[in-house]
Parts: structure tokens; sequence; C-alpha cells
């Protein structure tokens, strides 16, 4: 078999298959990739790599931070160590920066950006969803053009439009709980990660040319076949279906298994791995951003040292704990958050939407009235008592005059 190489626009040669390079094709007229840092990775027109153990991956795609970057889509650029930009014009600006999505930007430090013209300005801050926006210190903007614009607060609207969270399971009531008075797993949360999920499929079947070379490096992808994806030094994909991205990250899972970033690790079968140093360990679990950890089943862990440890369970916002089975946690032990801009839930006997503050005020308020008015007619009740005593007395007073009158004849 022979295939076509075809370098800067000169004139096309047949060339003998070569181990390694089985069905890779690439066409363009435009500048080469440059590569210049230790153990990087450039592929596409003009794309440029220059931090070391970086990837940068499409037309004018760049990672020129100060290593460990990864960049994927046309004009993503990583500026930062240990940052991800996948997307067109996505930009991962900061120290530890995930930005996911076209025009997706997370501007500082530990940030998380995914979704189309997604923005992440906030130190800490994680945003999902399409022009959602998060200015606050550690806060989540959680949806399409919701906006979090407090230190430490999770936000699933906008002051124009609220969202209500429905299916929460009963939170404990005491004097020190700092749960919600119900919570429950924020489906839409996941449902965007597996979105991601098949948008990263996707970008798998469009590399699909190339199963067995392993990019970054000069050896074979050893057990590689035609479904999985390995782009950069030290990668593996282990299974069918699995795809690792940056330098020593690992799709250990038994099928479909995700791992993006440096030394991220997703070791079950549909687990997903998005961030510098991310573990998923559980059947498919998601975790995304720096550190994140998610080793319950089905659960997520979304932010910046978030950590998920029970099943089916949500840690939301940047080192958020979610320790318990079924459960939604937006903070920690040390650290709470407020949700905000939540929509009244419905009031019955079988409810379980959440319920927000105008509607526990209401509650409180008639309560009060309630006691007031029964105050007032305790106090009537004890005048008409105070005044049948002394009607009582005048009675008995008048039968004792009779009895004297008829004794007197």
């Amino acid at each position: 078999m022979t295939e076509s190489v075809q370098e800067s626009g000169a004139a096309e040669v047949a060339a003998p298959g070569q181990s390694g390079f089985t069905y890779f094709r690439a066409n363009s007229l435009a500048a080469d990739a440059s590569a210049t840092g230790t153990d990087t990775v450039a592929i596409g027109p003009r794309a440029v790599s220059e931090s070391t153990n970086s990837v940068a991956l499409g037309l004018d795609a760049r990672a020129i931070g100060e290593g460990n970057s990864v960049s994927v889509g046309y004009r993503a650029s990583s500026f930062n160590t240990s940052t991800i930009a996948i997307g067109a014009d996505a930009k991962a600006l900061a120290r530890g920066d995930v930005a996911i999505g076209y025009l997706a930007v997370a501007g500082e430090a530990d940030g998380v950006a995914l979704g189309g013209n997604a923005s992440s300005q906030g130190e800490l801050s994680t945003v999902l969803g399409a022009h959602g926006t998060a200015f606050g210190l550690g806060s989540v903007a959680l949806g399409a053009q919701s906006v979090a614009d407090d230190d430490y607060v999770v936000s699933v609207g906008n002051a124009q439009r609220q969202r209500p969270i429905v299916n929460v399971a009963p939170g404990a009531l005491s004097a020190t709980s700092n749960e919600a008075v119900t919570g429950s797993q924020l489906h839409a949360t996941q449902q965007e990660a597996e979105k991601l999920a098949a948008d990263v499929a996707a970008l798998q079947s469009d590399t699909a040319s190339t199963p067995y070379f392993l990019v970054g490096s000069k050896e074979v992808n050893p057990g590689a076949d035609r479904t999985m994806v390995t782009v950069g030094p030290e990668a593996v994909a282990h299974q069918s279906g699995s795809i690792a991205i940056g330098h020593l990250a690992s799709a250990s899972g038994d099928i479909d298994a995700i791992a993006i970033g440096r030394n991220s690790s997703s070791a079950l079968h549909y687990a997903i791995a998005l961030g510098t140093d991310t573990v998923v360990f559980n059947v498919a679990a998601i975790g995304i951003g720096l550190q994140a950890k998610a080793t319950g089943v089905r659960s997520i862990a979304l932010g910046a040292y978030s950590n998920v440890t029970g099943k089916r369970s949500v840690a939301l916002g940047e080192s958020s704990v979610a320790d318990r089975d079924d459960s939604v946690s937006v903070g920690s032990p040390d650290r709470q958050r407020t949700v905000a801009y939540m929509a009244a839930g419905i009031l019955t006997q079988d409810s379980t939407d959440g319920v927000n503050g105008s509607q526990l005020y209401a509650t409180n308020l008639a309560v009060t009235n309630l006691m007031q008015q029964s105050v007032a007619q305790r106090q009537q009740l004890d005048t008409l008592k105070a005044s049948l005593a002394d009607s009582k007395r005048d009675l008995d007073l008048l039968r004792r005059r009779i009895a004297a009158l008829e004794a007197n004849g």
C-alpha cells in the first residue's frame, strides 16, 4: 500500500506505507507547525507549541504558556502553566485554567469555562453553559446566560431569568444545618457533561485516521485499535473507544474512558476526566477542573479541587465536597455557598421542589400572625372568665337576699 505525503505546498509524491503513520493525511498550503518547547507536540497549519510538555492541535492553535498546556481547535490558545483550551477561539489565560467551547474564556487562576461564549473571570470560578459569566472568587454560574457576580455563590440564572431546582431530596433540618431545604443531583449538569463527552467523541472521529500512532513520541501506541485516540508525551489510551490527550494522560477504563489534561486519569468505563491532575475512578463518573476528584459511581466533581466520594452525588464549585450518597454539595465543612436566583418551588404535601427564602419568609410571617391572634384570643377568654366569675358572685348574693326576705315573711 502507498500513501501521499505533501509538505508546505510541495509537489505530491508517492511513499511506501510506514509503521506508525498508516492512514495519516495532512493537506494545507499554510505555514508549517512549530514545536519548540521540550517534549511538545504541534499538529496543524501554523500550530505553535512553545511550552514544555504541551500540545497544540489545529489551525493556528497555540500552547505558549509556562508548561503542561493543551490547545485543541482553530485558534485555541493556552497561555499559562497547566491550562487547557478546547474549541475554536477558546482561551485559557491563567494558571490551571480550563476553557472548552467556541469563544470560551478562562481569565483568572484555576478557572473553568465550559460552553460557547462562557467566561470565567473570577479566580477559582466555574462556568457551565453558553454565554454564562462568573466574576466572583470561587463562584459558580450554572446554565446558559447564568451570572455569578459575588464571591462563593452558585447561580442558576440571572436577575431577569431564574430556574427552579426540582426533585430535591430532603436535607437535614437543624440549628447547624448548611444544606438546602431540599437537594438533588443537578441533572442538567450531567447532560452538559454528556454533551461534552459527545463532542470529544466527535474529535476522536475526526482524528481516527491515526489510530496506531502515539503523537509526541517515536513509539507506536501499544495495543491500540482504530477506536482509540492518544495525543501527548507518555499519554496512554488502554481500551476500546478511549481518548487520552496531554502529557501523562491515562484513559484506562474498560471502554469509552476519556482523560484530557496533564496527568489526568479516568480509570473505569465511561469515566471522564478533564483538567490537570484530575482523577476519576468509578463507572460513568465525571471530573472537571484542576485536581478535581470523582470516586463515587456516576458522580460529578465540577470545579478546581472539588471532591466526590458519594454515589450519584455532585460537588459543584471550587473545593466543594460531596461525601454522602445521592447528595448535591456547593461547598465544604469549612466553606459554604448560597444558591442564588432560585425560582419558587411548588408547595404541596408531596412536593420535592427546592424552597427559596421568600417562601420561607412568608411562612414565618403567617406563623407569627397566628401566634399574635392566639395571644389576643387568650386575653379575651381570660376577660370573659373574670366577668363570668363576677356575675356568679352577684347571683349568689341575690339568692341569699331573696332567702332572707322569705324567712322574714
